[in-house]
Formats: C-alpha cells, structure tokens, sequence
C-alpha cells in the first residue's frame, strides 16, 4: 500500500507544477462562431428597384426594336416588294420604249430579249437586300455584258420608282401606302449608291419626317 501511496501523492504533485506553470493573466479564449453575433442584412428598397425598370422600359431602344410586330413585317417585306413590282413592270411591255431608248443612248452590249429572260429568273429571289444588290454592283469577275446588264436594270429601276411607282402603290393591296409612298425617295437613293444600300426602317425614316415637320411648324409660331 505504501508504494501505491506514493505513486499517487508523485501524480498529484505533477499536476500542482502544471498548474503553476501556467500565466495567470492569459488572454481569454475567443468565442465560437456560434456565440458570434448575426449581422442583419439591409432591407430591399422595392420603390428603387420599380423606378430603375420604368428608366429601362422608357429609354429609346435602338431603331428597328420598337416597332410592333406588323411594323416589322412590313419592314422587311418593303424591299421585295419594290424590286418584284420593278421585275414586273421591266417583263411589261409598257417598259420596251425605256429599254431601247436606254440601250441606244448608253450603247450597252444587252439584247432586250434576253435581258428579260434574265430578270425573269431572278425576280424570284428577290427577297432580300443581299440579293437585290446583287443585281445593283458590278463585280470585278462580270463580264461586259453582265455589267451592262446590272446597268440597265438600275437605270430601270429609277425609271419605275420616278413614273410608276405611285401608280403601282394606290393601285395595289399594300397596307401602309403613305410609308411606301414617301420611302420611295431613299430606295431611289439606294439604287444609286447600292453599296450604301444595308438596310431600310421606313417607320424610323417617317419619324424623321414627323420631327422635321413639327420643327417647321414650331419655327413658324
């Protein structure tokens, strides 16, 4: 028993020595997270939020964007529309005196036979702007013929859009006539220059006609 005795009082003098080891002014332990206080978050500002959609919602959206569907269905048919009516009046006899008239004064290397033949195969992918420049440019790789070719039918074109084509659009089923009757001025420029010729917005371009008028009118009050 005394053995034991004195393995005991050696394991409690070791723990003391510990014990006195240790500073007395040590700093304190810090806190777990779970003690850690909760940061409350900011409240949303709805009223904020609303006022910043309605600025994006009235912010001018680039042109061609705001047009309503119907708007931007005609848009995009207004070009092969005036190039279908311009096949159309080039495959009528009406346009043979033009043609000959302008074969002769240009001396153009074109039969007028087969010039039509050639717009009547490709009146029908006249859809687009892509294709009608198409027939507009003249290529470095076209011949003397197919060169004269594409200069009579511009030259064709502006005959139509100068004499016919207000005739063409009060006489046909179009809807927006007032737009098609004054866009014809720009597709006129168009045809003139084809290489500036890579869109049309004839709501946008009527805009433009609107402002100008009521600036006329406001200078005059």
């Amino acid at each position: 028993m005394s053995i034991l005795k004195q393995k005991i009082l050696r394991a409690q003098q070791a723990a003391g020595h510990q014990q006195a080891a240790q500073p007395r002014n040590s700093p304190p332990q810090k806190q777990s997270p779970k003690h850690s206080p909760i940061q409350k978050r900011s409240p949303i500002n709805k009223g904020k939020i609303l006022k910043d959609l309605r600025k994006d919602q009235a912010s001018p959206k680039p042109e061609g964007e705001n047009l309503t569907p119907v708007q931007f269905l005609f848009s995009k048919n207004i070009v092969r529309n005036y190039s279908k009516a311009i096949c159309r009046f080039i495959l009528s006899p009406v346009s043979d005196e033009y043609m000959c008239d302008i074969i002769k004064k240009d001396n153009l290397q074109v039969n007028a036979k087969t010039f039509k033949d050639y717009i009547k195969l490709q009146r029908k992918s006249l859809d687009c702007i892509p294709a009608l420049k198409k027939l507009l440019i003249v290529e470095e790789y076209d011949d003397i013929e197919m060169a004269h070719t594409k200069k009579l039918f511009v030259e064709m074109a502006l005959i139509f859009i100068k004499y016919f084509s207000v005739k063409w659009i009060f006489n046909s089923r179009l809807s927006y006539k007032f737009a098609y009757l004054k866009f014809r001025f720009s597709f006129e420029r168009r045809l003139k220059n084809p290489e500036l010729f890579n869109h049309m917005n004839p709501f946008g371009y009527l805009k433009k006609l609107e402002k100008k008028k009521s600036g006329v009118k406001g200078s005059l009050n």
